[in-house]
């Protein structure tokens, strides 16, 4: 074996991890993306999760605009990534302090090949090492994102993240209390229910590959071709030559295109979808395209501009702008029937006001759609 090759472990693993499941959880049930990750019967209990542990929760580590991967990244760095059981991942977890941390990417530096940072124990020496290692850990994998640098910029923010999660961190306490109620109110009640489901899962997973783990290059056959070790000839080739350790992660969400790398270890969900990537991509990009549509006129543009701050009848608006009254009340309706409006009568008038809580939400979920990077000056 190579000096290279040596720093890959090869095989395969079929396994549970809570941390990875509580961030899918946090993830969906804070309104990211759920209308297109998950089959349809999830998305009634992401909705019934209670506005006010959802405000808790985006008080601590704000609305996500990506998958959120605060505790895979914290099970990663402990050592529990593979961990079932809440209890004994989060002790581990909960116990760990930034000098745990960088000790860990330190390690996994080291694997790479790389030196390890310099200097005294702080966040940014943490950081600077994390974000060193998220090259490498794609190189490891044939990956090569088109924009490295935004990759590095989303992976490290959310290293930077669970710097005041930790051990002594300014939200320690907090985070781990709610997370706690989280699970035992909500989250384990609504997970056992799906235990079956995930046993179901779990004996076709086994089934295909023969044993629970292995050396070797994983069968992939049995995959639906939505799945990343399918569709992504990168993943697919790392997967064979062993450049990284397969985690086929058994869940509860139905989810069947995730996937996520870690130092040595290329993880991926293996639900079965229920209908096609282009199916669900529809579903979910139909409705999106039909609001979207309501801003593409240059003269509904203006009429949201001019009753941003004042209420207007269509007589008033027609007047300022200088177009028939008729044509106010037709672009009217169909800002109106897309939400970003409102519109009350007062006599024969009919008066509009911006609703600017839609216009964000509409501008939001475009962003998940399309998962945009973060802005650099936004993190």
């Amino acid at each position: 074996m190579t000096e290279e090759h040596s720093r890959y472990r090869g095989g395969w693993v079929v396994a549970r991890s809570i941390a990875k499941e509580l961030d899918a959880a946090l993830s969906l049930f804070s309104g990211y993306g759920e209308e297109m990750d998950v089959p349809a019967e999830v998305i009634p209990v992401i909705r019934s999760v209670p506005e006010d542990w959802k405000a808790q929760w985006h008080d601590l580590l704000g609305i996500p605009r990506r998958w959120i991967g605060v505790l895979m990244e914290m099970a990663v760095l402990a050592g529990v990534l593979l961990e079932e059981d809440y209890s004994q991942a989060t002790l581990a977890m909960r116990e760990l302090t930034l000098e745990d941390a960088l000790r860990s990417v330190e390690s996994a530096l080291e694997r790479y090949g790389l030196a390890p940072e310099c200097g005294p124990i702080t966040e940014e020496r943490f950081v600077r090492a994390a974000a060193r290692l998220v090259p490498a850990i794609n190189q490891g994998v044939y990956l090569t994102p088109a924009n490295q640098e935004a990759f590095i910029r989303e992976a490290t923010y959310e290293v930077r993240r669970v710097v005041p999660l930790l051990s002594g961190g300014e939200l320690h306490a907090r985070f781990w209390l709610w997370l706690d109620r989280f699970y035992f109110e909500f989250y384990r009640p609504w997970r056992e229910a799906k235990l079956r489901h995930m046993e179901v899962e779990e004996a076709r997973a086994l089934a295909a590959l023969g044993a629970r783990e292995g050396a070797g290059a994983p069968d992939t056959a049995w995959l639906p071709r939505e799945n990343a070790l399918v569709f992504r000839p990168e993943l697919a080739h790392a997967a064979q030559t062993e450049r990284a350790r397969v985690f086929f992660w058994t869940q509860p969400f139905g989810l069947f295109d995730y996937w996520s790398l870690s130092p040595g270890m290329l993880i991926t969900a293996y639900g079965q979808p229920e209908h096609s990537m282009a199916e669900y991509l529809r579903d979910a990009a139909d409705p999106l395209a039909e609001r979207v549509k309501a801003l593409s006129d240059g003269t509904r543009l203006m009429l949201l501009r001019i009753i941003r701050n004042f209420a207007m009848d269509n007589t008033q608006m027609a007047d300022l702008l200088g177009i028939a009254r008729p044509t106010v009340s037709v672009h009217a309706k169909i800002l109106r029937e897309a939400g970003l409006i409102d519109t009350r009568q007062e006599g024969r008038a009919s008066v509009h006001t911006l609703n600017p809580q839609a216009l964000r939400e509409l501008f939001r979920e475009i962003e998940r759609f399309l998962r945009l990077p973060e802005d650099e000056e936004e993190q």
